[in-house]
C-alpha cells in the first residue's frame, strides 16, 4: 500500500490543484469564457507551486502498450463530438514532425519525448485537452492555427528547456492566442 501511495500528490497538492483550475475558469475570462484550459492551468501552476510530478494523462504508462487504442478509441468519440479534428491532426502532425525532423538532423535529444509515457501525454493532450470547446476555436481554420500553435509550441519548449510542462506551456500559449485574436477582433468591430 505505501507503495502505490507513493505515486500520488498529497491531499492538499490536489485540492490546491483543483481550486486554482476552478478558479481560472471563472476568474480568467473574455466574454464569458475561459481564456486557459482550466485543467492545463492547474497542473502547471502545481508543477510550478508545488514542484509536483505529472501523472495527468492517467498513468498510461504503468499501463501495457496495448491499452493505448483506448485513449484513440475515446479520444476519436470526444473529438468527434466536439468536430475539433483539424485541430487535434494539426497538433498532433506538427508535434511529431518537429520531432522527427530533429531526430534525423541529429539535433537535440528527441527519445524520451517519443516513447511512453510522454506519448501518452501528447495523445491525451492532444485528444481531450486541445480540444476544450471553450478554450479552442470552433472555425476549421482556426482550429488548424490553434493546432499548429500548441503543437509547435511545445516540441520546441521540449527541445530548448525539457523538464514536465512542456504541452501544458504549448496548450496554454495557443489558448493565449485564441483570447488575443478574440480581443483584437471586438476592437476592431468597434473601431468600424
Amino acid at each position: 500500500m505505501h507503495r502505490l501511495r507513493s505515486h500520488f500528490a498529497p491531499p492538499s497538492v490536489t485540492f490546491c490543484t483543483v481550486a486554482v483550475a476552478i478558479l481560472s475558469k471563472h476568474l480568467v475570462k473574455v466574454k464569458k469564457k475561459p481564456i486557459f484550459n482550466p485543467a492545463a492551468f492547474g497542473l502547471l501552476f502545481s508543477l510550478i507551486v508545488f514542484s509536483s510530478g505529472q501523472s495527468w494523462w492517467g498513468s498510461l504508462s504503468l499501463l501495457p502498450v496495448w491499452l493505448i487504442v483506448f485513449v484513440f478509441m475515446t479520444g476519436y468519440l470526444v473529438t468527434s463530438k466536439v468536430n475539433k479534428f483539424p485541430q487535434v491532426f494539426a497538433f498532433l502532425g506538427v508535434y511529431f514532425a518537429i520531432f522527427a525532423i530533429m531526430s534525423l538532423i541529429g539535433v537535440g535529444d528527441v527519445t524520451d519525448a517519443l516513447r511512453a509515457p510522454f506519448v501518452n501525454s501528447a495523445l491525451f493532450l492532444a485528444f481531450f485537452m486541445v480540444t476544450d470547446p471553450p478554450t479552442s476555436p470552433a472555425k476549421y481554420k482556426d482550429q488548424i492555427k490553434f493546432g499548429l500553435l500548441a503543437g509547435a509550441i511545445s516540441a520546441v519548449d521540449y527541445l530548448v528547456f525539457g523538464g514536465l510542462a512542456y504541452l501544458l506551456i504549448g496548450l496554454l500559449l495557443a489558448n493565449a492566442w485564441k483570447a488575443w485574436k478574440a480581443a483584437n477582433k471586438k476592437v476592431m468591430k468597434k473601431a468600424a
